[in-house]
């Protein structure tokens, strides 16, 4: 039985391959065209931003090879119904999106580029407790947390010249001191 469930759960994520990832719209209904987005990570997480420029979860998600219908519910002044029904065909997309209230509007849509931003610097709370519980775990008594800015190397050189500040009598931070700057420079690249 375990086998046939993996198959399935298989087929499922296959079949959604070609909606996959981030999808720039276009609606054009009779009297207007505006942009709008979608993203498709799994069957169960799809949303998309409608007219009303909010994002909206997809309900009643179904793919069938190339073919994707979803509803969403957004506001136009009341709660209306709206589905939504594409192929994907040479990596675009076409369909339609019907409204609760009378409005259609052909869908065409493109990948949307990627959005390779670097991730921010500083951590959350949430990331510096695991950090710390799994340095704990791993019976860690000095936990130097990382961020996403500054390689693991440059801080412990940064902190062996702090110490350095003091056994040597230095200016505090004297990294950044006139006089101590080249010196540091050199010392944070041994």
């Amino acid at each position: 039985m375990r086998r046939l469930y993996f198959l399935v759960v298989f087929a499922a994520s296959v079949s959604a391959q070609p909606f996959t990832g981030r999808w720039d719209l276009t609606i054009t209904t009779p009297k207007d065209t505006y942009p709008s987005w979608m993203e498709f990570k799994a069957l169960n997480d799809v949303r998309v931003v409608g007219r009303v420029a909010s994002a909206h979860p997809a309900t009643e998600v179904k793919v069938e090879g190339s073919h994707l219908s979803f509803t969403t519910s957004e506001w136009f002044g009341k709660q209306i119904k709206v589905t939504w029904d594409m192929t994907v065909k040479g990596g675009k997309i076409a369909g339609i999106q019907k409204r609760e209230d009378g409005v259609s509007g052909q869908i065409a849509g493109v990948p949307a580029p990627a959005l390779n931003r670097k991730p921010p610097a500083a951590w959350t709370p949430d990331e510096v407790v695991e950090f710390m519980l799994t340095s704990m775990g791993k019976g860690d008594f000095y936990i130097l947390c990382p961020d996403n800015d500054v390689p693991r190397e440059l801080d412990e050189r940064r902190i062996l010249w702090a110490a350095g500040d003091i056994v040597e009598n230095r200016p505090p931070l004297s990294r950044w001191h006139p006089a101590y700057k080249d010196a540091f420079a050199k010392f944070a690249k041994a």
